[in-house]
């Protein structure tokens, strides 16, 4: 900034909670906490995926290893470069490189073609998402209304909760589990909550979004909490 004589102004002091909180981590210096909670959410997010892959949807059996000092330097790299090149969702960054059931290694989700196929994937992803709940939805009540007609005895609770656990159907874990909390099919909402859990995770915004209403409070309240987030709502 010059003034009026032409000389260089110096800008005003930065106050003290203006600057970016850091933290120091040895080999790489001051880190903005901001990148080192990212790292972290990718971190945990690569072993969610992992346990998703390998069908272990109990995370409480399946916890990623510690979170030591050597791996947040790895991490905290693989932030940088990420935050750098606009990923601003790591959940659902990870989860496009886990796509068709294929194992990644955390090297190979930082490299450019990676990086790439990512956007162009996330706004046809948005797209399938918003219109997702309404395709199911309506295969839900087809199929339902198919096995009352060869069950004209069962009740309409029994239906839905065989209709909900047959996974023939291209029913998505998020789905089952939000008719089945609606329904009250506690049974069913059990069977499918850590996939429900996992799938939200992978892009916990844009389900809110395209989803509102639908989503029990609980499960956002859960996604929020393993984000570190608070303003995940989805009604």
């Amino acid at each position: 900034m010059k003034t009026s004589a032409g000389k260089i102004q110096q800008p005003p002091p930065e106050r003290a909670d203006e600057r970016p909180a850091m933290i120091d981590d040895g080999a790489l210096g001051p880190v903005d906490r901001e990148v080192n909670d990212y790292a972290k959410r990718l971190f945990e997010a690569f072993y969610r995926e992992t346990a998703r892959v390998q069908k272990s949807w109990n995370y409480g059996e399946c916890r990623p290893p510690e979170y030591s000092k050597d791996r947040q330097r790895k991490w905290q790299r693989m932030a940088k470069k990420l935050r750098a090149a606009g990923i601003a969702n790591p959940e659902g960054y990870v989860h496009q490189q886990f796509m068709h059931g294929r194992t990644r290694q955390p090297n190979q989700m930082v490299s450019q073609e990676a990086i790439e196929k990512y956007e162009e994937r996330v706004q046809v992803d948005r797209e399938q998402q918003r219109l997702a709940w309404k395709t199911e939805r309506q295969e839900f009540i087809v199929n339902s209304q198919i096995l009352a007609a060869a069950q004209p005895s069962a009740a309409p609770q029994e239906i839905m909760s065989q209709v909900l656990s047959n996974t023939g159907y291209s029913l998505s874990h998020l789905f089952r589990y939000c008719v089945a909390v609606k329904n009250g099919l506690a049974d069913v909402a059990t069977t499918f909550h850590q996939a429900a859990l996992q799938q939200l995770l992978t892009d916990t915004e844009g389900y809110a979004s395209n989803w509102a209403g639908k989503i029990p409070p609980q499960l956002l309240e859960e996604a929020a909490g393993i984000l570190g987030t608070s303003n995940v709502r989805g009604n």
